[in-house]
């Protein structure tokens, strides 16, 4: 009780050792984050997340810890190899989060210069790629994402909607339907693999992945979509109910 009501008054480091007697993983967590421990602070929050696991204020305060660790570990990685192909990374991969892209594609380069093999960097420049729709340099990135990483389903499906919008529709089912293997039933992958069988004339196979699609995601976006994306099948296909419905 001494603990919390320190902690409660932001005596967060004097609240420290009496909430380690008395065992109270979630205000000890909560104490240690706000001592500058977020690693120490993890552990107890997990741990009293395993007892109580929608517990919003443990959800907040174990979601403020994991960003608190991963600035420190962000610092000591530029601190002590500023130089290296990670630092690089974490630069660009921080710099497209903040709308900078042309300087994310500088970092992001030099990272993949200074170590090839690097994975997922190709698919982030991909990414900053799309966002000036230049579709065939995305392709590129996202090809060699894919060769980097043959069992990534993200590199997969990004390679096969950029295709899909090339137009090179065959491919881009291919690229798909690799993608849907890899990690099956993944909304987004349905929602373009059916775009792409419907425009190829498969209108079948396209219903069953939107289908899939709704079963596995009831409701938003994607799944409005896909109501959309039926609508238009059913209606081509003369069955009028159904694409009121």
């Amino acid at each position: 009780m001494l603990g919390v009501a320190l902690l409660a008054q932001g005596y967060a480091s004097d609240a420290v050792p009496y909430l380690e007697k008395g065992g109270s993983d979630d205000f000890l967590g909560v104490a240690l984050l706000e001592s500058g421990r977020p690693r120490d602070a993890v552990d107890r929050l997990e741990a009293a997340l395993g007892k109580r696991p929608d517990d919003p204020d443990l959800l907040y305060y174990l979601a403020r810890a994991h960003e608190q660790l991963a600035l420190q570990l962000g610092e000591k990685l530029r601190l002590n190899h500023p130089d290296s192909a990670r630092t690089q990374q974490l630069t660009g991969e921080a710099m497209a989060s903040s709308g900078r892209p042309d300087e994310a594609q500088k970092h992001l380069r030099a990272a993949l210069q200074s170590r090839p093999d690097l994975r997922g960097v190709h698919l982030a420049i991909g990414e900053l790629l799309l966002q000036n729709n230049d579709f065939s340099a995305a392709e590129r990135e996202f090809r060699a994402e894919t060769q980097l990483a043959p069992g990534s389903a993200a590199a997969a499906f990004k390679l096969g909607q950029v295709l899909a919008n090339l137009g090179r529709t065959s491919e881009a089912i291919g690229e798909l339907r690799r993608s849907d293997k890899l990690q099956p039933h993944m909304p987004e992958t349905l929602l373009e693999l059916g775009k792409a069988l419907n425009a190829s004339g498969d209108r079948a196979s396209a219903e069953t992945c939107f289908l899939n699609l709704i079963k596995a995601e009831a409701a938003g976006p994607l799944a409005a979509s896909a109501h959309f994306q039926l609508a238009q099948i059913y209606r081509t296909a003369g069955r009028t109910a159904d694409a009121t419905r």
